[in-house]
């Protein structure tokens, strides 16, 4: 993933602030393991999650991979504290956007801080595998 938003048809596109409490844990999770990530979503039937350094794809994994939202273009360096929240673009791909994307980011941020505590030698635990190319 370099990083380029999906081509489908955009339903939506808005500038938006991410809470703290989901930017700061996936890109810890990033830059400790290594990106990209691949996080199947607790409690979300065949969504996953792919994260990037400068892309996070919200996909449906049964319904051929289809975009489901997108969050790029972050501006970290514009909060004067690791507890504000951060500007981004988020793109909707379906008409549910906008629930999705308010109920996808704490579970894939809650997984991924499970991931860390309980780190194991094998480099998988749960729902969080690194992709390799």
């Amino acid at each position: 993933m370099k990083g380029s938003r999906p081509r489908q048809m955009i339903a939506r596109r808005l500038r938006v602030r991410m809470a703290a409490e989901h930017y700061n844990p996936i890109c810890l999770a990033l830059r400790r393991m290594g990106g990209p990530l691949k996080v199947v979503v607790p409690g979300m039937r065949g969504f996953e999650m792919i994260l990037g350094d400068r892309l996070w794809l919200l996909r449906d994994h049964k319904l051929d991979d289809q975009p489901l939202v997108a969050w790029s273009d972050f501006h970290p360096q514009w909060r004067n504290a690791l507890n504000e929240a951060v500007v981004c673009s988020q793109f909707h791909y379906h008409a549910y956007g906008a629930v999705l994307a308010r109920n996808v980011l704490g579970e894939v941020a809650a997984a991924l801080e499970q991931r860390l505590r309980h780190r194991r030698l094998d480099g998988r635990i749960g729902l969080v595998s690194p992709i390799k190319p």
